[in-house]
């Protein structure tokens, strides 16, 4: 009987919506199948937001080449290295945990993590979620591939760290979800007011990927000042 990660859904915001969902692995052409993940190989799939939202959880479908559960595995969303088939994960990580496999063989099982810091994840924006173990080869968690479908992936090189370019092939198993937000609540407080204003404010004048540089123009601005005024006091 399949068990599926019960995750406190109540502890999940009511208005989160789905940014990316796969199939579940179950009734494809090639059966139950997936990519290992250990000290040899970490694992990585692509996902692009169509709205700004805050990060609520991230879930993936995973077996085991032990007979036993209990092999940990690291999991962290990434922002995204290069373009195209040259895009491969960057390393920093957004958010991550640290969580033990629930499988045992080759029995998925669905794993949730729920975002503790809800980081904003921008529309248009691509992003990785990556699984990382320390399990040797031959006794390693196995990130399920979906039963149909396609998406980015990416695996690393035998030294578990330096990854390959991406490529578009079998999807692995895995959904996000988020609460719409708007870019200008910087504090993520669902609110657009003083707080947000102080932040911008910080950050006023050329820098890089800073939070209050909302039209990614890499210069905090008027322009930037503008687009919080327009929203100020809406619900995120």
């Amino acid at each position: 009987m399949l068990r599926s990660l019960a995750i406190l859904a109540l502890t999940m915001p009511a208005s989160a919506e789905t940014l990316y969902s796969s199939n579940g692995p179950f009734g494809g052409f090639f059966g139950l199948w997936g990519a290992d993940v250990s000290t040899s190989q970490s694992v990585a799939q692509r996902f692009t937001c169509a709205i700004d939202a805050d990060l609520s959880t991230a879930s993936f479908w995973i077996m085991n080449n032990s007979p036993q559960p209990g092999a940990r595995i690291t999991v962290t969303i990434e922002t995204d290295a290069g373009t195209g088939s040259a895009s491969r994960p960057s390393g920093t990580a957004i958010e991550s945990w640290t969580m033990d496999t629930m499988a045992s063989g080759w029995n998925p099982q669905q794993q949730t993590v729920i975002s503790a810091v809800r980081p904003q994840l921008r529309a248009g924006t691509t992003y990785w979620l990556v699984l990382r173990s320390e399990a040797l080869g031959g006794s390693s968690p196995v990130w399920n591939f979906a039963s149909t479908g396609q998406g980015y992936t990416c695996l690393t090189l035998l030294d578990g760290t330096t990854w390959q370019a991406s490529g578009l092939g079998a999807e692995l198993c895995m959904g996000v979800t988020g609460t719409p937000s708007s870019r200008a609540d910087l504090d993520h407080d669902g609110d657009v007011d003083g707080g947000d204003l102080g932040i911008l404010l910080t950050s006023w004048g050329a820098c890089s990927d800073c939070a209050g540089d909302l039209n990614g123009d890499d210069q905090v601005d008027g322009a930037d000042l503008g687009a919080l005024l327009t929203t100020w006091s809406a619900g995120a």
